[in-house]
């Protein structure tokens, strides 16, 4: 039985409408033959067509296309893979210093294959972080439970849309097709900061290998790219780890918190005036001490004045009699998840802005008013206070906030 099951019909005919996997097939690159169909479940379906041939090229191909979702048509069959490869490490050495794969899943011609892209996708990256940590493909004996894998993965998928396998004793991978008519995941940005909302270990998510390493890491505080360095995982996998607690509602990302960041109300503040259980709730969170808790006015207060150039610690020295009660991070992380109020980003715009500026090597080529401070301080590797100061100290650069 799968760990995951459906909990509404809803979802059962949502699934009902997603074409079936064919097959799925293992592929990697023999030393002696090149690319190679090592597996497939059933047993050569697609593999005695004498089509592979004609694309084993994009199967396992070039490295520009390795870590890229492939798609490619041939015969009446549609195949949808993500070829990996992974270079000689300190664990493991190749013979041709590096090994290449992929696992494909094989759909007729007409399928719709969009909901099982970030399938394919998440399979790839986990079965590389795999190979990496314990050889999994690289050695016979382990790479031999393949078949049973892989039949376990297209018997659930096409059954139930959904699966956990377990790829040893201390490895399990959760899998999920996402219906068409539910959109795209939400986007997630190394900059991003993850919040957890519910118990984490619902579902059996923390069975997934990458899940158990970020996990204990997500504490409101760091952002994905430092997760990512912590567990030492590649970013992707990370955010693709995210997003999967986001669509089962365990995590949400919040803007990274300083005293210095700007926030504005919403229309969504309407919901906190008339709901009185979210009030409490807001209450119970953002105060730093249980027996000394803000009252509804005190928050209403800090909310209401929230607009463009008012800073959280500019708000916190207006407010200094209620400043003491609240604990203005969860203040604004709740507002935030709860939609009350929004961040309000600040783009630094450099007022020469050219070609020239725009190929330097320093911070000035990232001020052209399409990146926010977050962004820059990310991929710069700047401190809040180094940036405020560069800005300021240069009179060619404005700022703008949106």
């Amino acid at each position: 039985m799968p760990h995951w099951q459906y909990g509404k019909a809803s979802d059962r005919c949502a699934h009902d409408a997603i074409s079936p996997i064919g097959s799925i097939l293992y592929s990697e690159f023999h030393n002696q033959f090149g690319p190679m169909i090592t597996y497939e479940v059933p047993d050569k379906r697609f593999t005695n067509t004498g089509l592979f041939e004609q694309i084993a090229s994009y199967i396992i191909p070039k490295p520009e296309l390795m870590a890229r979702q492939v798609t490619i048509t041939s015969g009446n069959f549609r195949v949808v893979g993500y070829p990996i490869q992974i270079e000689n490490n300190e664990r493991k050495k190749y013979e041709r210093n590096s090994f290449m794969f992929n696992l494909c899943f094989v759909f007729n011609i007409d399928a719709e294959v969009r909901p099982y892209e970030p399938v394919i996708k998440k399979l790839g990256d986990y079965l590389r972080t795999v190979e990496v940590e314990t050889a999994f493909l690289s050695n016979e004996a382990s790479k031999a439970t393949l078949p049973v894998l892989m039949t376990k993965m297209l018997t659930d998928l096409n059954g139930l849309g959904r699966c956990s396998v377990e790829i040893n004793l201390s490895n399990t991978l959760f899998l999920k097709v996402v219906p068409p008519d539910r959109g795209a995941g939400p986007v997630v940005h190394d900059y991003d900061v993850p919040v957890l909302l519910s118990d984490s270990s619902h579902g059996g998510l923390v069975g997934d290998l990458t899940t158990r390493q970020v996990v204990p890491l997500i504490d409101g505080v760091k952002n994905v790219h430092q997760i990512s360095e912590e567990v030492d995982a590649d970013p992707d996998l990370v955010k693709s780890c995210i997003q999967n607690l986001m669509f089962y509602a365990i995590v949400r990302v919040v803007p990274a918190f300083n005293t210095a960041n700007v926030h504005r109300v919403t229309p969504g503040l309407q919901r906190f005036v008339c709901d009185p259980l979210l009030q409490q709730e807001c209450i119970r969170t953002v105060a730093r001490d249980s027996n000394d808790l803000p009252s509804l006015r005190d928050l209403m207060m800090l909310f209401g004045d929230m607009q463009i150039g008012v800073t959280v610690k500019s708000l916190l020295s207006r407010h200094s009699n209620i400043a003491s009660k609240i604990d203005e991070r969860k203040l604004c992380d709740f507002g935030v998840i709860h939609g009350f109020i929004r961040r309000v980003y600040k783009y630094p715009l450099y007022t020469r802005y050219n070609q020239a500026t725009a190929k330097s090597a320093t911070a000035i080529r990232m001020f052209n008013g399409t990146f926010h401070t977050d962004e820059i301080q990310q991929k710069l590797d700047l401190t809040v206070k180094d940036l405020d100061e560069r800005i300021e100290q240069d009179q060619l650069i404005c700022v703008c906030w949106k």
